[in-house]
Protein backbone atom coordinates (compact mmCIF):
# COMPACT_ATOMS: atom_id res chain seq x y z
CA UNK A 1 0.00 0.00 0.00
CA UNK A 2 1.09 3.33 -0.39
CA UNK A 3 2.92 5.57 2.01
CA UNK A 4 1.84 9.08 2.57
CA UNK A 5 0.98 11.28 5.15
CA UNK A 6 -1.97 11.12 6.70
CA UNK A 7 -3.89 14.52 5.58
CA UNK A 8 -5.85 14.62 8.96
CA UNK A 9 -3.02 14.87 10.82
CA UNK A 10 -1.02 17.43 8.10
CA UNK A 11 -3.90 19.98 8.60
CA UNK A 12 -4.33 19.26 12.23
CA UNK A 13 -0.47 20.92 12.45
CA UNK A 14 -1.23 23.54 10.63
CA UNK A 15 -4.29 24.58 12.71
CA UNK A 16 -2.22 24.01 15.67
CA UNK A 17 0.25 25.99 14.70
CA UNK A 18 -2.14 28.84 13.52
CA UNK A 19 -3.70 28.59 17.14
CA UNK A 20 -0.63 29.02 19.30
CA UNK A 21 -0.01 32.01 17.12
CA UNK A 22 -3.53 33.67 17.66
CA UNK A 23 -3.51 32.64 21.11
CA UNK A 24 -0.16 34.93 21.29
CA UNK A 25 -1.40 38.00 19.50
CA UNK A 26 -4.71 38.45 21.07
CA UNK A 27 -3.02 38.04 24.71
CA UNK A 28 0.18 39.92 23.80
CA UNK A 29 -1.01 41.60 20.82
CA UNK A 30 -1.23 45.43 19.83
CA UNK A 31 -4.54 45.57 21.23
CA UNK A 32 -2.95 44.38 24.64
CA UNK A 33 -3.32 46.64 27.75
CA UNK A 34 0.43 47.63 29.26
CA UNK A 35 2.05 45.17 26.01
CA UNK A 36 2.80 48.30 23.56
CA UNK A 37 5.31 50.40 25.67
CA UNK A 38 7.01 46.35 27.02
CA UNK A 39 7.71 46.28 23.24
CA UNK A 40 8.56 49.48 22.27
CA UNK A 41 11.04 49.36 25.30
CA UNK A 42 12.28 46.15 23.96
CA UNK A 43 12.87 47.74 20.68
CA UNK A 44 14.87 50.29 22.27
CA UNK A 45 16.60 47.91 24.47
CA UNK A 46 17.58 45.74 21.10
CA UNK A 47 18.53 49.05 19.14
CA UNK A 48 21.18 49.62 22.13
CA UNK A 49 22.48 46.66 22.34
CA UNK A 50 23.31 46.65 17.94
CA UNK A 51 24.46 50.26 18.74
CA UNK A 52 27.08 48.50 20.79
CA UNK A 53 27.77 46.15 18.81
CA UNK A 54 28.27 48.14 15.94
CA UNK A 55 26.14 46.62 13.80
CA UNK A 56 23.09 48.96 13.69
CA UNK A 57 22.72 48.99 9.46
CA UNK A 58 19.13 49.72 9.67
CA UNK A 59 18.63 53.23 8.82
CA UNK A 60 21.61 53.43 6.27
CA UNK A 61 20.44 50.47 4.67
CA UNK A 62 16.79 51.83 3.64
CA UNK A 63 18.10 55.68 3.01
CA UNK A 64 20.65 53.51 0.22
CA UNK A 65 17.44 51.85 -0.83
CA UNK A 66 15.45 54.75 -0.52
CA UNK A 67 17.70 55.85 -3.52
CA UNK A 68 15.69 53.72 -5.88
CA UNK A 69 12.18 53.68 -4.89
CA UNK A 70 11.76 50.84 -7.70
CA UNK A 71 13.98 48.22 -5.78
CA UNK A 72 12.13 49.33 -2.76
CA UNK A 73 8.79 48.33 -3.78
CA UNK A 74 10.01 45.28 -5.47
CA UNK A 75 11.15 44.40 -2.14
CA UNK A 76 8.35 45.16 -0.46
CA UNK A 77 6.75 43.06 -2.92
CA UNK A 78 9.17 39.89 -2.49
CA UNK A 79 8.59 40.87 1.59
CA UNK A 80 4.94 40.28 1.43
CA UNK A 81 5.16 37.15 -0.98
CA UNK A 82 8.11 34.72 -0.48
CA UNK A 83 7.79 34.62 3.01
CA UNK A 84 4.52 32.23 2.19
CA UNK A 85 4.99 31.13 -1.61
CA UNK A 86 8.26 30.01 -0.96
CA UNK A 87 7.95 28.05 2.32
CA UNK A 88 4.51 26.39 1.17
CA UNK A 89 6.04 25.53 -2.27
CA UNK A 90 9.10 23.63 -1.12
CA UNK A 91 6.50 22.10 1.99
CA UNK A 92 4.39 20.94 -1.09
CA UNK A 93 7.65 19.84 -2.75
CA UNK A 94 8.94 17.68 -0.41
CA UNK A 95 5.53 16.02 0.26
CA UNK A 96 5.24 15.38 -3.19
CA UNK A 97 8.21 14.53 -4.65
CA UNK A 98 10.50 13.55 -1.54
CA UNK A 99 8.17 11.70 0.77
CA UNK A 100 10.90 10.05 2.97
CA UNK A 101 12.16 13.28 3.89
CA UNK A 102 8.70 15.65 4.23
CA UNK A 103 7.99 14.51 7.90
CA UNK A 104 11.50 15.67 9.34
CA UNK A 105 11.45 18.64 6.97
CA UNK A 106 8.23 19.61 8.14
CA UNK A 107 8.64 19.15 11.78
CA UNK A 108 11.52 20.96 11.67
CA UNK A 109 9.76 23.84 10.25
CA UNK A 110 6.77 23.45 12.76
CA UNK A 111 8.88 23.56 15.50
CA UNK A 112 10.79 26.18 14.62
CA UNK A 113 7.63 28.11 14.02
CA UNK A 114 6.13 27.09 17.95
CA UNK A 115 9.15 27.95 19.84
CA UNK A 116 9.54 31.10 18.30
CA UNK A 117 5.70 32.26 18.85
CA UNK A 118 6.30 31.80 22.25
CA UNK A 119 9.17 33.99 22.39
CA UNK A 120 7.03 36.49 21.05
CA UNK A 121 4.88 36.05 23.97
CA UNK A 122 7.73 36.15 25.81
CA UNK A 123 9.90 39.21 24.45
CA UNK A 124 7.46 40.92 22.40
CA UNK A 125 9.36 43.69 20.62
CA UNK A 126 9.07 46.79 17.99
CA UNK A 127 10.49 46.41 15.04
CA UNK A 128 12.52 49.71 13.68
CA UNK A 129 9.55 50.74 11.53
CA UNK A 130 7.43 51.49 14.69
CA UNK A 131 10.19 52.48 17.05
CA UNK A 132 9.36 56.38 17.72
CA UNK A 133 12.35 58.64 16.87
CA UNK A 134 14.24 56.11 15.13
CA UNK A 135 13.84 57.22 11.83
CA UNK A 136 13.08 54.00 9.94
CA UNK A 137 10.08 53.94 7.68
CA UNK A 138 7.38 51.48 6.81
CA UNK A 139 7.65 51.29 3.66
CA UNK A 140 5.31 49.25 3.00
CA UNK A 141 3.33 52.36 3.46
CA UNK A 142 5.41 55.00 2.41
CA UNK A 143 6.30 53.77 -0.94
CA UNK A 144 3.90 50.58 -1.69
CA UNK A 145 3.83 46.51 -2.37
CA UNK A 146 1.35 44.08 -2.47
CA UNK A 147 -0.24 44.88 0.88
CA UNK A 148 0.26 47.39 3.93
CA UNK A 149 0.21 46.80 7.82
CA UNK A 150 -2.71 49.22 7.99
CA UNK A 151 -4.79 46.91 5.59
CA UNK A 152 -8.05 46.07 7.62
CA UNK A 153 -7.86 42.47 7.59
CA UNK A 154 -3.78 42.50 7.98
CA UNK A 155 -3.77 45.01 10.70
CA UNK A 156 -6.37 42.18 12.59
CA UNK A 157 -4.51 38.76 12.03
CA UNK A 158 -0.65 40.40 12.19
CA UNK A 159 0.90 40.45 15.75
CA UNK A 160 3.11 43.83 14.88
CA UNK A 161 5.35 42.84 18.02
CA UNK A 162 6.33 39.40 16.50
CA UNK A 163 9.86 40.86 15.52
CA UNK A 164 11.94 38.74 17.65
CA UNK A 165 13.44 35.89 16.24
CA UNK A 166 12.56 36.80 12.82
CA UNK A 167 10.49 33.81 11.04
CA UNK A 168 10.93 35.65 8.14
CA UNK A 169 14.76 34.62 8.58
CA UNK A 170 13.84 31.24 10.05
CA UNK A 171 11.52 30.21 7.53
CA UNK A 172 14.34 31.56 4.31
CA UNK A 173 16.99 29.50 5.97
CA UNK A 174 14.74 26.42 6.17
CA UNK A 175 13.59 26.15 2.99
CA UNK A 176 17.25 27.15 1.66
CA UNK A 177 18.15 24.09 3.62
CA UNK A 178 15.80 21.45 2.96
CA UNK A 179 16.19 22.20 -0.80
CA UNK A 180 19.67 21.96 -0.47
CA UNK A 181 19.21 18.80 1.48
CA UNK A 182 16.93 17.30 -0.73
CA UNK A 183 17.18 18.27 -4.60
CA UNK A 184 20.85 19.80 -4.11
CA UNK A 185 22.22 16.33 -2.25
CA UNK A 186 23.98 15.82 -5.54
CA UNK A 187 25.13 18.80 -6.04
CA UNK A 188 28.72 20.00 -5.43
CA UNK A 189 29.13 22.21 -2.39
CA UNK A 190 29.77 25.11 -4.24
CA UNK A 191 26.37 24.90 -6.22
CA UNK A 192 24.84 24.19 -3.12
CA UNK A 193 25.36 27.52 -1.23
CA UNK A 194 23.68 28.96 -4.29
CA UNK A 195 20.76 28.26 -2.01
CA UNK A 196 21.68 30.35 0.59
CA UNK A 197 21.15 33.66 -1.85
CA UNK A 198 17.63 33.42 -0.60
CA UNK A 199 18.07 34.01 2.90
CA UNK A 200 20.31 36.44 2.02
CA UNK A 201 18.15 38.46 0.20
CA UNK A 202 15.05 37.63 2.54
CA UNK A 203 17.70 39.68 5.27
CA UNK A 204 18.54 42.45 3.12
CA UNK A 205 14.74 42.50 2.42
CA UNK A 206 13.14 42.97 6.39
CA UNK A 207 16.26 45.11 7.38
CA UNK A 208 15.88 47.38 4.56
CA UNK A 209 11.62 47.72 4.65
CA UNK A 210 11.79 48.68 8.42
CA UNK A 211 10.48 45.29 9.72
CA UNK A 212 13.50 43.74 11.69
CA UNK A 213 16.43 44.67 13.38
CA UNK A 214 19.24 42.83 12.85
CA UNK A 215 19.56 40.90 15.94
CA UNK A 216 16.25 39.50 14.95
CA UNK A 217 17.67 38.09 11.75
CA UNK A 218 20.59 36.58 13.94
CA UNK A 219 18.11 35.23 16.65
CA UNK A 220 15.89 33.60 13.74
CA UNK A 221 19.06 31.84 12.17
CA UNK A 222 20.05 30.62 15.60
CA UNK A 223 16.92 29.58 16.73
CA UNK A 224 16.45 27.03 13.53
CA UNK A 225 20.31 25.57 14.18
CA UNK A 226 19.22 24.99 17.64
CA UNK A 227 16.31 22.78 16.30
CA UNK A 228 18.20 21.07 13.81
CA UNK A 229 20.88 20.21 16.20
CA UNK A 230 18.09 19.16 18.77
CA UNK A 231 16.30 16.88 15.89
CA UNK A 232 20.29 15.33 15.07
CA UNK A 233 20.82 14.76 18.46
CA UNK A 234 17.69 12.67 19.05
CA UNK A 235 18.14 11.00 15.48
CA UNK A 236 21.65 9.88 17.01
CA UNK A 237 20.16 8.60 20.18
CA UNK A 238 17.26 6.54 18.14
CA UNK A 239 20.51 5.00 16.23
CA UNK A 240 22.05 3.54 19.33
CA UNK A 241 21.97 -0.33 19.45
CA UNK A 242 19.77 -1.66 21.15
CA UNK A 243 17.69 1.34 21.53
CA UNK A 244 14.42 1.94 19.42
CA UNK A 245 12.04 4.73 19.92
CA UNK A 246 8.09 3.63 18.90
CA UNK A 247 5.44 6.23 18.02
CA UNK A 248 1.75 6.41 16.72
CA UNK A 249 2.29 9.20 14.80
CA UNK A 250 4.56 9.96 12.03
CA UNK A 251 6.10 12.43 13.77
CA UNK A 252 9.62 13.01 13.74
CA UNK A 253 12.47 14.47 16.06
CA UNK A 254 10.88 16.66 18.15
CA UNK A 255 7.55 16.15 17.76
CA UNK A 256 8.14 12.37 18.78
CA UNK A 257 6.21 13.55 22.14
CA UNK A 258 4.60 10.08 22.81
CA UNK A 259 7.79 8.17 22.03
CA UNK A 260 8.82 4.83 24.39
CA UNK A 261 11.85 3.65 24.23
CA UNK A 262 12.13 0.06 24.16
CA UNK A 263 14.44 -2.62 23.60
CA UNK A 264 14.55 -5.17 21.18
CA UNK A 265 11.51 -3.47 18.86
CA UNK A 266 12.92 -1.65 15.59
CA UNK A 267 9.83 -0.76 13.76
CA UNK A 268 9.92 3.11 13.78
CA UNK A 269 7.73 4.54 12.27
CA UNK A 270 4.97 1.80 12.30
CA UNK A 271 4.86 0.30 9.26
CA UNK A 272 1.38 1.26 8.42
CA UNK A 273 1.80 5.14 9.69
CA UNK A 274 1.97 6.57 6.22
CA UNK A 275 -0.56 4.36 5.01
CA UNK A 276 -4.77 4.79 4.48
Amino acid sequence: MARHPLWSLELGLVALAYWVYSVVRDTHGATTVGVEQIAYQHGRDVQQLERLLGVNVELPLQHLMLRAPWLLRLLDAFYGSAHFVVTFGVLGYLLICRREDYARWRTCLLATTIIAVMLFALFPTAPPRLVPDDGVQDTLSTVGGLWSYNDGVLEHITDPFAAMPSLHLAWSCWAAAALAGTVGASWSAWRRWLFGLYPAAVTVTVIATGAHWVLDTIAGGALLAAVWACDHLVRRVRRRPGLHIVAPFPLMGLAEYSAVARVGQSTFPPQDAYAD
